[in-house]
């Protein structure tokens, strides 16, 4: 019978940058296990063990996994820098995967205890975040990942909710934090304010959002200038900044002359009373 991957060595693979040969490193991402419909693994907390030459493996806290789903084997082997192994079958319902899953009792590293591994391909089904992946773990060292994923997230400014979201994208990049993309229609965009950073983006300066009170400051020093726009709708306050040495960019005009053509609009509208200041 061939060799499972987690259990072969690869020649092609490369050396890793660790005293023992061994790295043993969390990743941020959350993932499952499945095996005959039923969650036997699921955590935010799993480790990552990356050995010479050889495939990545999943490693899942002890507390995150259903042991009660776990039948005790004979069979235990000798792994050099990590100890003895003890291996289990998995029987969910009628479905045994037989040494399906194995854990270090005794570890020689402390960082091991408490901790379980599954054999990849004796499971169902493996998720990352809410996408399948296959086969095995992949390298963070050797690539950059975008997932699905139905995690909570909200962004505050200065105690507003801007955007909201059970379905972002999650970014996974090598000693990076991971970045979470939100889907348009989960963020909160005002007409005119879309309008301004389009135009910022259009001039390939990105943009950022800042609560009035953030750089109130910078306005009563007069090195920013500021427009409320009040009346019937909530009071809006707009925050242009430009750089001191370049106070005229083309991208300070722009909004300039946007900010003019639409307050004009409005005023001959009758629907805002505008004051620039």
């Amino acid at each position: 019978m061939a060799k499972a991957l987690e259990d072969r060595v690869i020649p092609q693979l490369p050396d890793r940058p660790a005293q023992d040969g061994i790295l043993f490193e969390p990743t941020q991402r959350r993932v499952r296990v499945l095996l005959g419909g039923i969650t036997v693994a699921d955590s935010r907390a799993v480790m990552l063990m990356l050995e010479n030459k050889r495939l990545a493996i999943y490693y899942f806290p002890a507390k995150d996994v259903r042991l009660d789903l776990f039948v005790p084997t004979s069979y235990t082997s000798h792994h050099p820098g990590k100890g003895h192994a003890t291996f289990y079958s998995v029987k969910v319902g009628d479905r045994v995967a037989e040494k399906a899953a194995w854990r270090y009792l005794q570890p020689e590293r402390a960082d091991l205890k408490d901790y379980v591994a599954f054999y990849w391909d004796k499971m169902d089904a493996w998720f990352e975040e809410d996408d399948e992946v296959f086969v095995h773990p992949r390298d963070p060292y050797h690539r950059v990942d975008v997932v699905n994923s139905s995690r909570h997230v909200k962004v505050v400014v200065g105690g507003e909710v801007v955007a909201e979201t059970s379905r972002p994208r999650l970014l996974f990049e090598t000693g990076l934090p991971t970045r979470y993309y939100i889907p348009k229609l989960d963020v909160q965009l005002e007409a005119d304010s879309f309008r301004v950073l389009t135009s910022l983006v259009e001039e390939g300066l990105g943009y950022s959002l800042l609560p009035p009170s953030s750089v109130r400051s910078e306005i009563d020093a007069r090195r920013l200038e500021s427009a409320t726009i009040s009346g019937q709708a909530p009071m809006r306050e707009l925050v242009i900044a430009s750089p001191v040495d370049h106070p005229d960019s083309t991208a300070t005009s722009v909004i300039t002359d946007l900010l003019r053509s639409e307050t004009s609009a409005c005023r001959s509208e009758g629907l805002w009373d505008i004051k620039l200041g």
